[in-house]
């Protein structure tokens, strides 16, 4: 019988400048036999009773993770230096040149090697699937639902080691994950948790009729999202008199102490809010997943900005003070009625 550690959360690889989600590996308990590998375990409803899928019509499916073994690039002498916008660009030209298209030309080869297999759940999320081959395998389904004001995707995804001297392997239930699909637009969710501004609290009422930018970020979970907050308060004290722009920064931290330092420490400006842990309701209701997480919300609390958009835009090498001043004020929506053609390209 052997024993897989449960490694909480997700993890975010970085491999030519683009990120890649990779699946969380799941807790499994083998038996051994010397006949073929049967991979059974069991898909759990999130807890929120509106934010719950039908487990016939979900699509699962157990695929051949083919990732480490696929063919890659070699990288230029000042990798770790380029930004984000610098490897993208290196990225594109290599995909253009003759080594690009044989690297390219090779990885769909093997992936269409790869093993794969539908999974059919029960009305009680439970599977079972049979006579898997030895590998590295990710479990993944996701299904878009429409509820009230919002799209949401529900998604399973975790990773799971089949050995060759086995028989069975029994995973632990592996939680959908119901994440909101923000458009520009649509009502600000409910901010369910009490945020001051160092003695005064104040609620999402309160700031009505002024902008705010939402920013999610945690020191135990994440230190490069502390890393990022200078940018954050610099972005804060050039736009806040202009536009009376509001911040509010929420900690996941689950340690109120260990968030009350780092503001202290850092004098960090705004309004903060403590929502602890991944598991945290509005955590969840805001589809938080990595951090540094930003939503920017108009004076009528509606969304101006999704945080796939100011990602995006730091990409592109905007400042964050640019991106939101651009927002703000309407410049970026009139340049693009302005130049029509500039088609989006390669999810940009």
């Amino acid at each position: 019988m052997a024993q897989f550690g449960i490694q909480p959360g997700r993890k975010l690889a970085v491999h030519f400048g683009l990120l890649l989600l990779v699946a969380v590996p799941l807790h499994a308990t083998e038996l051994s036999n010397e006949d073929g590998v049967t991979v059974k375990g069991r898909v759990a409803q999130n807890s929120n009773q509106k934010l719950q899928v039908d487990f016939p019509e979900f699509p699962l499916s157990l695929k051949e993770d083919l990732y480490d073994k696929l063919p890659t690039p070699k990288l230029p002498a000042n990798w770790d230096k380029m930004d984000l916008k610098q490897r993208q660009d290196y990225a594109a030209d290599f995909e253009k040149s003759a080594a690009g298209k044989k690297m390219l030309a090779e990885r769909e080869k093997l992936l269409d090697q790869a093993n794969q297999f539908d999974v059919v759940l029960e009305k009680s999320g439970q599977f079972v699937v049979y006579d898997v081959p030895p590998g590295t395998y990710e479990l993944r389904g996701r299904k878009d639902i429409k509820i009230g004001n919002y799209t949401y995707a529900f998604e399973v995804f975790g990773q799971v080691v089949v050995s060759p001297d086995v028989d069975e392997i029994l995973l632990d239930p592996v939680m959908v994950l119901a994440t909101p699909m923000f458009e520009r637009g649509q009502p600000m969710p409910e901010l369910n948790v009490n945020i001051f501004d160092g003695q005064n609290v104040v609620d999402k009422s309160s700031l009505k009729g002024k902008p705010m930018l939402l920013n999610f970020w945690s020191a135990e979970f994440s230190p490069p999202s502390v890393e990022f907050q200078p940018k954050v308060q610099q972005m804060f004290a050039d736009l806040k008199d202009e536009h009376g722009l509001a911040l509010v920064s929420i900690s996941l931290d689950s340690s109120r102490e260990l968030a009350s330092k780092t503001i202290s420490e850092q004098g960090l400006q705004g309004y903060h809010g403590f929502a602890p842990g991944w598991e945290n309701p509005t955590v969840e209701t805001f589809g938080v997943r990595a951090l540094p997480f930003f939503l920017l919300i108009g004076p009528d609390q509606e969304i101006l900005m999704t945080h796939g958009e100011i990602r995006q835009a730091f990409a592109d090498g905007k400042s964050m003070g640019t991106l939101v001043g651009e927002r703000l004020t309407g410049q970026d929506a009139a340049r693009e009625e302005e130049e029509p053609t500039q088609a989006t390209d390669g999810g940009k």
